[in-house]
């Protein structure tokens, strides 16, 4: 990535633009970072939050990351809802309204407001948050990490389709990337009972 940076920013000097505006000129460059193990996958009850802690390292490659974004991909994100009888599966929008009720009383059980419930529940729509935090704070990084998201995610037939937004402001999280190594936690809240996997987050980040 260092390579990266330095070639585009010396780029831009080469076609006459001066220092700061190297910086802007320079395009992010995206970094994928998996997520494995128990960060990437959640069984989930309809409404209900679900969470995975862990720490993970971002390398810069020496360079000072000073600005970026936070990009969900909707390709990297499956969804398989629990099973039934002769292996086929159901899902909230199939089960009827007792079913949506009940993930709208799970939703507002977990203290999320009622639009909220609604989007979720009756919307089919995934609701993932991030929470970035420093190792030292890693038993506590959902409750006193910096918050990105809540990214929407909708679904269609249970598969995932579009992220709304797809990419937030990194900008409060720069130092922990620039430390190298961080804590970091996931929540998800479902409208289906089920599995819900994450392959991995990207960070899109510039100098």
């Amino acid at each position: 990535m260092r390579r990266k940076l330095g070639m585009l920013c010396g780029a831009a000097v080469l076609a006459g633009s001066q220092i700061g505006g190297c910086l802007q000129a320079i395009p992010l460059v995206p970094v994928d970072v998996p997520l494995t193990g128990g960060l990437a996958s959640f069984s989930v009850q309809a409404g209900s939050p679900a969470k995975n802690t862990g720490t993970t390292s971002f390398d810069s490659g020496g360079i000072t990351i000073g600005r970026g974004n936070l990009e969900l991909d909707p390709s990297v994100i499956s969804v398989t809802p629990v099973g039934t009888g002769g292996g086929k599966v159901v899902g909230t929008a199939l089960q009827g309204t007792g079913a949506i009720e009940d993930c709208q009383t799970a939703c507002a059980a977990a203290g999320l407001a009622q639009a909220d419930c609604g989007k979720i529940c009756q919307d089919q729509t995934l609701r993932v948050s991030v929470w970035l935090d420093s190792t030292a704070n890693a038993a506590t990084v959902c409750d006193t990490g910096v918050q990105f998201g809540p990214f929407e995610v909708t679904l269609v037939d249970n598969v995932p389709t579009a992220v709304s937004p797809n990419a937030v402001n990194l900008q409060p999280g720069l130092a922990l990337l620039n430390s190298g190594e961080f804590s970091i936690c996931i929540e998800v809240i479902s409208p289906i009972a089920g599995t819900v996997a994450i392959g991995g987050i990207t960070f899109n980040v510039g100098l």
